[in-house]
């Protein structure tokens, strides 16, 4: 995902859904004095700044595993009550690297909260692991992300064609680990239990979001599309265009000449 102006620009479905989340668990964003809060996978910092500064009456730190949205979080929201990090969620957890997260000898964060970031996390385990060790005792979390959609899909059969298999053979590498599971908040739930949570709700809910028109359509999937810097400068244009019909194929059409793409989110409250 290294489209961070485009992302910024074109992510009204994360924003919605972050802030619907966040409506229904309020208490989460009552900040105490001296509380430490992490946002993962924070993208261009937009949900970090504009929604869960409030959660921090101490310190937000915001990270993320792309230089560049780091960076275009950092020129963007700079502000001396957040920390934008470049942190890989699934990396070994040193000693050093706590530290650097967390301030002088803190135990632990108050709130990790992470929104539509987990789905590219392959390791789930480790990365749950390593979100239980950066909470402190009684400490809460709150974690929304895809456990399927059209998307994932369309790369499945970008991946199919003679001609851009050679640049999407991975694909699975950015498809939601739980894109093919039926029961996903059984298989989560147990996972989260399994590294020390105490899981007050998992729960694998149908969502839908509508896109207005075809260029908000195109913008939003070229935005987080793994393969784009792959492809060669003058395939780029059919490319996309060959994205954008096979999403459209996936999702229903609506008569004011949108699209409305329907998937499923695991939301969950440790």
């Amino acid at each position: 995902m290294l489209q961070a102006r485009l992302y910024a620009a074109a992510h009204a479905m994360q924003q919605r859904d972050a802030r619907a989340l966040l409506a229904e668990h309020p208490a989460l964003l009552q900040g105490r004095p001296g509380d430490l809060v992490l946002d993962v996978g924070c993208g261009p910092g937009c949900v970090s700044a504009g929604l869960l500064r409030p959660a921090a009456a101490g310190r937000l730190v915001a990270v993320d595993s792309c230089p560049r949205m780091v960076e275009h979080a950092r020129r963007t929201y700079g502000h001396q009550d957040i920390v934008f990090e470049q942190f890989d969620i699934t990396e070994e957890l040193t000693p050093e690297k706590r530290a650097r997260l967390l301030p002088g000898a803190a135990d632990g964060f108050h709130k990790v909260f992470s929104f539509y970031c987990l789905h590219w996390v392959q390791e789930q385990r480790q990365a749950l692991r390593n979100i239980m060790l950066l909470l402190r005792p009684g400490g809460k979390a709150l974690l929304v992300f895809l456990a399927n959609c059209p998307v994932f899909t369309m790369y499945e059969v970008m991946s199919s064609k003679s001609l851009w298999r050679p640049y999407t053979q991975d694909f699975l590498r950015f498809v939601s680990p739980y894109q093919y599971n039926p029961q996903p908040a059984a298989t989560l739930g147990k996972m989260l239990r399994d590294v020390g949570f105490k899981v007050t709700h998992c729960e694998c809910r149908p969502c839908s979001f509508e896109y207005s028109s075809t260029q908000q359509l195109t913008d939003s999937l070229m935005a987080v599309n793994p393969f784009l810097n792959r492809i060669p400068e003058e395939l780029k244009h059919s490319f996309i265009s060959d994205c954008i019909s096979e999403a459209m194929k996936l999702m229903s059409a609506k008569p004011t000449g949108g699209y409305e793409s329907s998937f499923h989110t695991d939301d969950v409250t440790p």
